[in-house]
């Protein structure tokens, strides 16, 4: 709302005194009534421009401080639209600025977020990897580890399978015979050799639960020919050393007998409560009547014998064994090249390895039929050298391949 003017004190008293005297007057009248009075009219005149001049006077200096009042008036309104400008333009200006800010912040910290989650995230990545790495390492030492376990096992495995054969001096095999199988050694040399492959034993070949668990590769074997014969036994172990095979027939109801010449491998055997008997091998086969028997089994026994008395023990088998019985022969598997090359002779009482080829045929000649070879224990490493070391499966199969294979044949 325009604000009301006010006159100053001594103007506005004038202006009230001179409205009184025009109100007193009739300017009219006093005229004609002085036309006759010279003196009068000319100092009424006079007293009139008097009051006129002071009327316009003070209408002009009313006017100014009226023109004055509205350039201070306008100056006001100026310098209130300048500052409610300069205010509102520093406002927007605060109010961006504290946009910006806000905005700014928000982007730092989702940065921020990120960043640390993108640190967090390469951080498990790296701990991963450094970790699968570690694994990796951890997993090939393992494995070479486990191999040189196995290869030391699989190279004195059979020491407990030795067969002490009455060989005659009259074959030229017979000669081939490393000493330490000679009934004719004395007795103090045969108890230490028998005491030494005891301890080489337990030392590398591994535990009783280690070989029962390689043995259970033959256990449908045994369930089939039991079907096929219709009987539980009996079945004879050559070379049982231990007696773990013994222990597993005895588990699924077989009746077994086990039979060693080495009396220190009998009497850990006999504490499992399996039956085992010192003998000869072919003595104690030729004294079994024709097909009596279910099955024979020779684990890391054929090795050891020369090929003249390997064939006497084959024809011993066949012939006791019962139509649709089984035989089972394992042996080292010259086909693995360092078997063939080096672990097989660890064992000073092994004569000569025996291809697959030769052990099948030899079966089949005395009258077996459905030979099977059976490739067995392949070395943990054989996996590992083809995926880590770009080896070529043929070459790894020649070095970590089977370490043993089984000659299994049924009777017809």
């Amino acid at each position: 709302m325009e604000e009301r003017f006010e006159f100053p004190e001594d103007v506005r008293a004038d202006l009230l005194a001179f409205k009184q005297r025009l109100e007193q007057l009739d300017l009219g009248e006093r005229i004609r009534q002085e036309e006759d009075s010279a003196p009068r009219r000319r100092h009424a005149r006079r007293s009139l421009w008097r009051k006129i001049t002071f009327f316009l006077k003070s209408l002009s200096n009313l006017s100014r401080s009226r023109r004055r009042l509205d350039a201070l008036e306008d100056e006001v309104r100026n310098l209130r639209k300048a500052i409610v400008s300069v205010v509102e333009s520093e406002f927007r200006a605060l109010s961006h600025a504290a946009n910006s800010l806000s905005l700014t912040m928000e982007r730092l910290s989702a940065e921020g977020a990120q960043n640390i989650e993108r640190l967090s995230i390469d951080s498990a990545r790296r701990i991963e990897r450094e970790r699968d790495a570690l694994h990796n390492q951890i997993e090939e030492v393992g494995d070479l580890i486990r191999f040189e376990r196995l290869t030391r096992q699989k190279a004195f495995t059979d020491f407990d399978r030795r067969l002490t054969l009455a060989a005659t001096k009259k074959t030229s095999e017979a000669t081939a015979l490393p000493p330490e199988s000679n009934e004719q050694l004395p007795t103090s040399v045969r108890s230490l050799l028998e005491s030494f492959y005891f301890l080489l034993e337990e030392r590398y070949r591994g535990t009783r639960e280690e070989i029962k668990q390689r043995l259970f590769v033959y256990r449908n074997d045994f369930l089939a020919a039991r079907e096929r014969t219709g009987v539980a036994g009996p079945i004879i172990d050559v070379g049982c050393g231990r007696g773990e095979l013994l222990e597993m027939l005895r588990e699924d109801g077989f009746q077994a007998i086990g039979v060693d010449s080495n009396d220190t491998q009998l009497e850990a055997a006999r504490r499992h409560g399996v039956a085992v008997i010192h003998a000869d091998a072919i003595e104690h086969l030729r004294a079994l009547e024709d097909n009596s028997v279910l099955a024979v089994t020779g684990i890391h026994i054929v090795e050891h014998i020369p090929f003249t008395d390997l064939i006497r023990l084959m024809q011993e088998v066949a012939r006791i064994l019962k139509k649709g019985g089984v035989a089972i022969f394992e042996t080292p598997n010259p086909r693995n090249l360092i078997v063939g090359a080096t672990t097989f002779h660890f064992d000073p009482t092994h004569i000569r390895p025996l291809p697959p080829e030769v052990l099948q045929i030899l079966l089949e000649t005395v009258g077996f039929g459905e030979v099977e070879q059976r490739p067995l224990h392949p070395s943990e490493t054989l996996e590992y050298m083809v995926k880590h070391h770009n080896l070529d499966r043929h070459v790894a199969t020649l070095l970590f391949g089977p370490q043993d294979y089984a000659a299994i044949g049924v009777m017809r």
